[in-house]
């Protein structure tokens, strides 16, 4: 009955699940004699979660059909960091520091990684989770110039989701805010 009510948070989990359901039928309805019975009743439910899948495929497909001709397009993946990457771009440094970047900055536009590319570990929750290849990329900024611009992930300076470390706490009060890019707000050392 949940399966049918698609309570699910993805349209894909009612799919993952159809496979070992249908296994599971398959294996033990063979000690049954009534085999094509259950094989008949799991029909519906399979056909249901693939129209289901092909739905939403198909309604996404459409919306980001616009995007071939411009890929900052509203539906795009990175249209959420059009402004980030822009700025990026803009800069003479070959290397940037994003906090709690992910990566995709990075990939989208033509600069590298000035400190470790998944560091957000260190600045979420009241201590955050410390390695010495963060700290030193932690340092790393730190040590930077007055005026050097970096990036902040939102959702870290976020008051209300989440506690911050008093790591981000040190880089906020060193430096000041220059613009909120959407997904990231773009800063610069005191």
């Amino acid at each position: 009955m949940i399966i049918f009510y698609n309570s699910f948070q993805k349209n894909y989990h009612l799919l993952t699940l159809s496979l070992p359901i249908l296994f599971f039928i398959v294996y033990y309805s063979r000690s049954l004699h009534e085999f094509k019975i259950i094989q008949i009743l799991f029909i519906p439910f399979l056909i249901y979660s693939y129209l289901l899948e092909i739905d939403f495929m198909f309604l996404d497909f459409k919306k980001k059909l616009n995007c071939l001709n411009n890929s900052f397009c509203e539906y795009s993946d990175k249209y959420k960091y059009q402004k980030t990457i822009k700025s990026i771009n803009q800069i003479s440094n070959n290397e940037v520091h994003v906090i709690g970047g992910r990566g995709w900055v990075y990939f989208f536009s033509t600069k590298k990684p000035n400190q470790s590319l998944n560091d957000w570990w260190l600045y979420y929750g009241n201590e955050g989770f410390e390695t010495k290849f963060l700290l030193k990329s932690y340092n790393n900024l730190l040590m930077q110039e007055g005026g050097y611009k970096f990036w902040v992930d939102n959702t870290i300076l976020d008051n209300e989701k989440y506690n911050k470390s008093d790591k981000i706490k040190k880089i906020m009060e060193k430096s000041e805010l220059i613009e909120n890019q959407g997904r990231y707000s773009m800063f610069q050392l005191k």
